[in-house]
C-alpha cells in the first residue's frame, strides 16, 4: 500500500505551533464528521477519531489516519496506534491516492431540513449558501434561525433587540425594559395639580391637555369673546346653557 504514496516531509513535533492546512497541531481539527451515502468503508476510516480521512496519511506499517491526528498520537508516544510498531514523523506518506477517493465521496448536507448529497470536496461551499442554513442571532439570545427569518427575529422579536426610550431617547436591550422604566425619570409617578391623580411625569402634558376631568378648559367660543373657564367635566354643561347667547 506504501508503495503508492508520496513521501512527505513532515514538521517537527517540537513545534506545537506549526500549521498543517491552516490547522494548528494543538486544535480540534479531526476527520470530516458527515453522513455518507452509501455509508463510510472502513478503508476510508481514520482509527483515531473514527471519522472519514481528512489530509490522509499513511505509515510504512500500512496504516491510514487522519494527518493530525496521528502527529498528536506521536507527539505523546512514538508508536503506531494499530500495531504499536515504532513511529516517527518522518516515516509518515501524504496519501493522495485515499485523499482523492474521500473528496469523492457523497456527503448529506449538515443543515437541518436540507436533502442535498453531493461530493464532499463541494459539500462545505455549499452549506455556507444552503437556504436551510441556520445562524445565530447577532444579539446574542442564543437563537439560531434560517436567514429568512433571521432578522425578522434581530428586529421585532428577540429579547436582547436594541430598542429606544420614546421619552428620553436612551437605547437599551428590549429585556432590560422594566429596569429602565424605573430609573428613567420621565417614567417617575407625579400628582396632577388639578385632579391629584398620579400619572407617568411623560403623559402628564397629555393627560391635563385631553383628559383630566378638573382641568380649566375655555369656552370653543373663546374667540368671539366667550371668556369663561370650566373643569373639562363641567364644560358640556356650560356649553348646553349658554347655547343661545353664544
Amino acid at each position: 500500500m506504501a508503495t503508492a504514496c508520496k513521501q512527505y516531509a513532515m514538521p517537527s513535533l517540537e513545534d506545537n505551533s506549526v500549521m498543517i492546512n491552516g490547522a494548528a497541531l494543538d486544535d480540534e481539527t479531526v476527520g470530516y464528521d458527515y453522513e455518507f451515502l452509501p455509508s463510510l468503508d472502513n478503508k476510508y476510516m481514520c482509527p483515531i477519531c473514527l471519522l472519514a480521512l481528512r489530509d490522509p496519511v499513511q505509515t510504512e506499517c500500512g496504516h491510514r489516519f487522519c494527518h493530525l491526528c496521528i502527529l498528536r498520537c506521536i507527539r505523546k508516544k512514538a508508536r503506531c496506534p494499530v500495531d504499536q510498531i515504532t513511529l516517527h514523523s518522518n516515516q509518515l506518506f501524504l496519501d493522495r491516492s485515499a485523499q482523492r477517493e474521500v473528496l469523492d465521496l457523497k456527503a448529506s448536507c449538515t443543515n437541518q431540513g436540507c436533502e442535498i448529497v453531493m461530493e464532499l470536496r463541494n459539500i462545505k461551499e455549499h452549506e455556507l449558501h444552503c437556504p436551510h442554513r441556520r445562524s445565530p442571532c447577532k444579539n446574542g439570545c442564543g437563537l439560531e434561525l434560517l436567514s429568512q427569518d433571521l432578522v425578522f427575529h434581530e428586529v421585532n422579536q428577540c429579547p436582547r433587540r436594541t430598542v429606544t426610550c420614546p421619552t428620553c431617547q436612551q437605547e437599551y436591550a428590549f429585556n432590560m425594559q422594566k429596569q429602565h422604566e424605573e430609573d428613567c425619570k420621565q417614567f417617575e409617578p407625579v400628582v396632577c395639580e388639578h385632579c391629584n391623580h398620579e400619572v407617568k411625569r411623560y403623559k402628564l402634558k397629555q393627560h391635563v391637555s385631553s383628559e383630566c376631568p378638573q382641568a380649566p378648559i375655555k369656552c370653543v367660543f373663546h374667540k368671539v369673546g366667550c371668556h369663561e373657564e370650566y373643569p373639562r367635566h363641567d364644560i358640556k354643561s356650560h356649553m348646553d346653557s349658554t347655547t343661545q347667547i353664544h
